[in-house]
């Protein structure tokens, strides 16, 4: 739950949000299964968190799981088989790639994108600017 501040040093009514560190359970993406410690799953902070939320959300297509709300996942399903351009994939990709991850408040831009559909599998790299740190992302859906 965010916290806001009024900054008075102003004239004008400025409103600063300060998050709690993002959490994660810890998840092994290749395996793709929660690690368990001393029979606990075990629970990350920050940057490795919110690569995993990235990963997870990236990997989860909207809608399909009952589990998580309509604003988790994305729609880049929608992608592998379409006819188009590469250039119109790539900026397909990308916009659906926003679209998903600007969901999380601690994602603040994503730079280096590149996306590339080949043998009906998108492979999508990018830099995820994060209140935790940059996050190098490269990731096959």
């Amino acid at each position: 739950m965010p916290f806001a501040f009024i900054d008075g040093s102003s004239g004008s009514r400025q409103v600063a949000i300060t998050l709690r560190p993002f959490r994660e359970f810890e998840w092994d993406i290749e395996t793709h299964e929660f690690v368990i410690r001393n029979g606990q799953v075990c629970i990350l902070e920050g940057a490795p968190a919110l690569k995993i939320w990235i990963y997870k959300t990236l990997l989860s297509q909207r809608g399909r799981y009952q589990a998580y709300t309509w604003n988790y996942g994305n729609d880049l399903d929608s992608l592998v088989g379409a006819v188009m351009t590469r250039d119109v994939i790539s900026s397909e990709a990308k916009r659906i790639t926003e679209e998903a991850l600007y969901t999380n408040k601690h994602i603040l831009n994503l730079k280096d994108f590149t996306a590339v559909l080949e043998d009906n599998q998108l492979k999508i790299t990018f830099v995820a600017v994060t209140d935790s740190g940059d996050i190098e992302v490269c990731i096959n859906v």
